[in-house]
């Protein structure tokens, strides 16, 4: 784990607001840096785009993401306390003894006495050398992962500000996840609790979560990364070339894909398949491509960052997010991967899987098929290969589709919004608790 945060200002208090808008916000998440979230820094940008400030809380960091945090100005803004014994003592040893620090410790013990959530030793241990991260004073704590917002949860509540949570969807089965009750019971004491489809909203109620709370704003794209460069159609002699990006784990359904090159190949079209991704199914399909014979027509890239993600983005025909449905399980709530395609110029098809359907105006800039089928991808990629004309006239509608739906500027205002109200709302519900605690006082008197 590196140690340059350290010495950075993360430690220092926010910067002035620049606006009447403009609100200092505390992110908790469980991985920051972050290559596959690159929506996160989408939203931590437009934070500073309204005038406000960042520190972001996490358990672990990935190193091959950087560049993109630090041109978005937030290298020093992070805070990694570890996700082990020896990392978090780690981190607690090299800043208690802050002054800033020791005022945060102050804080949550008499978070404990006047609440009295005293827990569990192991935990106690935990959020006392957890608590020089929760040094800051910010409007507002936004979490976006679960888990670790509920391990966290009374350092936010000491802080003494609203607190919401994004819940993106269920993690992947090799995930820990909190249990129904478990949400429940750490879903009462948040603010507001944002999805990013109309499934992800029924999904997480049906979860537990409450209904009340919930608002749903979509991922935003930053579409100055995003470059409108459709691809013409191949000629004669060149290969159509497919994409697929995202994690290589069951429920992302490459191998339906896969299986699909063979159609393909039967009906005479030439293909070639690209694979961005890294995960636990990786080997099982290297595997499957190499019994179907298929080693010429299938490319895996790994992982994909930056330039070289957006070159292959322009440098593909048709994209195809092929997940399939989770069963009560993890499955995708919205595939920002969709809005990063069309945006690009590239065709996309999807399957009729979790919010997928939402994303996409299928039909007209976008095509569902089933899940696990196959042949309907098959038919669907020989259908698109069949309307060559019509790629100007899809692709141009597919990039409007997203700057009016998912461009993070028009996002950013809207979440900015709901920051605003959730805080209105939570300062209203203190001073009525006060109003109530002084006529309790009165009466006693």
């Amino acid at each position: 784990m590196d140690e340059y945060y350290m010495d950075s200002y993360y430690f220092s208090p926010f910067k002035e607001k620049r606006g009447e808008t403009a609100l200092n916000v505390l992110t908790v998440t469980e991985a920051f840096p972050n290559l596959v979230q690159p929506w996160l820094v989408n939203q931590l940008v437009q934070i500073e785009k309204q005038g406000g400030d960042n520190r972001i809380i996490s358990f672990r960091e990935e190193e091959l993401p950087k560049t993109l945090v630090n041109l978005s100005g937030l290298e020093q803004k992070y805070c990694c306390v570890g996700n082990d014994r020896p990392s978090l003592l780690n981190f607690f040893s090299k800043n208690v003894f802050r002054l800033s620090s020791l005022r945060s410790v102050a804080t949550l013990t008499k978070y404990y006495i006047v609440s009295g959530r005293f827990c569990r030793p192991k935990k106690l241990l935990f959020e006392l050398m957890s608590s020089p991260a929760f040094c800051v004073k910010p409007d507002l704590v936004h979490s976006h992962a679960e888990k670790a917002a509920d391990k966290l949860n009374n350092l936010i509540r000491a802080l003494g500000v609203p607190h919401v949570v994004t819940f993106h969807g269920l993690p992947p089965a090799d995930v820990t996840q909190l249990t129904i009750k478990g949400r429940q019971q750490f879903a009462n004491t948040v603010d507001l609790v944002f999805v990013n489809t109309e499934f992800a909203k029924q999904h997480y109620i049906s979860l537990g979560g409450p209904e009340d709370k919930v608002q749903v704003v979509p991922q935003g794209v930053d579409l100055t990364q995003w470059h409108y460069q459709p691809v013409s159609p191949p000629t004669s002699t060149e290969p159509l070339q497919l994409l697929t990006v995202g994690r290589l784990s069951e429920e992302k359904g490459h191998k339906y894909v896969i299986n699909a090159l063979c159609l393909l190949s039967k009906y005479g079209v030439n293909v070639q398949y690209h694979i961005v991704g890294r995960g636990p199914e990786g080997a099982r399909l290297e595997k499957q491509v190499k019994e179907l014979g298929l080693e010429k027509n299938v490319v895996f890239h790994g992982i994909l960052k930056g330039e070289e993600l957006r070159q292959r983005y322009v440098q593909s025909h048709i994209f195809i997010l092929p997940s399939i449905k989770g069963n009560g399980k993890a499955e995708e709530t919205q595939g920002v991967v969709i809005q990063e395609a069309q945006a690009s110029g590239v065709l996309v098809i999807g399957t009729n899987t979790g919010g997928i359907p939402e994303c996409l105006d299928n039909g007209t800039s976008g095509f569902v098929v089933p899940d696990k089928n196959a042949y309907a991808i098959a038919e669907m990629v020989t259908h698109l290969f069949s309307r060559k004309s019509e790629w100007p006239l899809i692709q141009a509608k597919a990039r409007k589709w997203v700057e009016t739906y998912y461009c993070a500027d028009k996002i950013g205002q809207k979440m900015n919004q709901y920051y605003r109200l959730a805080i209105q709302n939570y300062n209203q519900s203190v001073a009525e608790q006060l109003v109530e605690s002084n006529s309790l006082l009165a009466d006693d008197n």
